[in-house]
Parts: structure tokens; sequence; C-alpha cells
């Protein structure tokens, strides 16, 4: 075999080997298996999906662990926006958090969302009720003529 050609195979796979394991401004790309972590095999005890024939649909999943997610989503037009929510347990304790997304914003509620969060999307919505209304057609889309500038930049 030519001396040269494995000389530098080595090279190559030494080189590589310290980008992989470089510390510095460079990240690994390689995959690394979860249990590698601590992580274990947790298995789905429930999993739904429905879907409507308006377009509207729910979903859930939970884990043996007590992890677990759900949402309902309606279509835009019917306004009712998504509602759903999301368990799991944390080193500090369980964690439950519910949210509404509608034409009003993202609107967490929960154990895990900071109360200054809470108040902040209490005023967004107060303040998207003040907007007036017909600047979005019952799809969703925005009506001609409309024009709201949320900027001067």
């Amino acid at each position: 075999m030519n001396p040269l050609l494995v000389l530098l195979s080595v090279a190559v796979a030494v080189a590589q080997e310290s980008f992989i394991l470089d510390d510095g401004d460079h990240h690994a790309l390689d995959y690394v298996h979860p249990a590698a972590f601590g992580a274990r095999h947790v298995p789905i005890v429930e999993q739904n999906f429905q879907m409507m024939q308006d377009g509207a649909n729910r979903w859930n999943f939970e884990s043996a662990d007590g992890t677990g997610r759900w949402e309902e989503a309606a279509p835009v037009w019917t306004g009712a926006g998504v509602r759903g929510g999301y368990r799991y347990a944390s080193e500090d304790g369980p964690v439950a958090v519910s949210y509404v997304a509608d034409k009003y914003g993202f609107q967490p509620t929960g154990n895990a969302i900071h109360p200054d969060i809470v108040k902040a999307v209490a005023l967004q919505v107060a303040k998207a009720k003040e907007e007036p209304e017909g600047m979005w057609d019952e799809r969703g889309f925005p009506v001609f003529g409309y024009h709201h500038h949320y900027s001067d930049y």
C-alpha cells in the first residue's frame, strides 16, 4: 500500500477528530445518543389526532412520565384561533402551561410563566382590542384600503 496514502488518511482522521472534540468556537456536528446524557426511553401512552372537515383539528399526546401536550385549532375565519397546553416535570417541580393564540396574539398562562409576562400579555390584548375592527376579512386577510403603521422605522 502507498505509505503517502496511509499517512494522508491518518492525518485526515486526526484532524476530523480534533474538530469534533474542539471546545473552542467550533461545534460538534456528530449525533450523540440521548442515553449518553442519562436519558431513558419513555413510552407514549396516549396519542390522538382528529381533523374535522372545516379544517379544525385537535391532537394530544401523553407519555408514561406524565409529560403531555394538547392543542385545538380552528380555521382563521372562525376567529377561534388555537388553544393548547403542555406539562412536564422539571427539577424545580411540575410545570403546566396553557395558551391561547388568536387575533390578539400568543397568551400563555401557567406556573412557569413569569407574572411580568402575564401582565405584558394582558396589556397587549387590551391594546389589540382597541384596534379598529374590519382590518381583516372573514378569512384573516388584510382588507384593501386599510393601512396601519405599527412603526415609524
